[in-house]
């Protein structure tokens, strides 16, 4: 079998990743690496959680008053703005250097799934059409939040 096939094996403490194809040990996480990827999970939780209750605030207020429903994109991006600006102060704040690079990173993986799992609900592909332009602007947010995030007092 060709190509990489990755199993996380969680521990107590550490994560094994193996590959499969060759049955050898990748990466081993333990320790400090292990308390980074959880407080990495964490702070994407928070996020989606953040863009869940955003949404759901939005599609109430479209709802019930005379905004028009032609403008949803544009709210959807302001909600991923918001959330992707908090993950960039998170995982600024977490790495602690390079808060633009690492929080562009983490931000367009964030409005990645964002897209992917609509699209995947509603249209059953992902294609290149799938992402707009607009979808860099919650990706430079992000950015701004990374630079805010590293240099906000610990």
């Amino acid at each position: 079998m060709q190509g990489l096939f990755l199993v996380l094996i969680p521990l107590k403490s550490n994560i094994m990743i193996l590959d499969i194809s060759s049955v050898n040990l990748v990466y081993y996480l333990g320790g400090k690496d292990m308390n980074y990827l959880c407080k990495l999970v964490k702070g994407y939780l928070l996020a989606f959680i953040i863009f869940l209750i955003l949404t759901t605030v939005i599609t109430v207020f479209i709802k019930f008053t005379s905004v028009p429903e032609s403008f949803s994109v544009y709210y959807l991006i302001a909600a991923m703005c918001i959330a992707t600006l908090f993950l960039g102060v998170f995982s600024g704040k977490l790495i602690g250097k390079k808060g633009l690079l690492s929080a562009i990173g983490l931000s367009a993986v964030f409005v990645f799934l964002i897209v992917f799992g609509i699209n995947c609900t509603y249209f059953q592909d992902l294609t290149l059409n799938s992402f707009r332009a607009q979808y860099g602007i919650p990706v430079v947010i992000g950015g701004i939040g990374g630079i805010i995030g590293v240099n906000v007092k610990k």
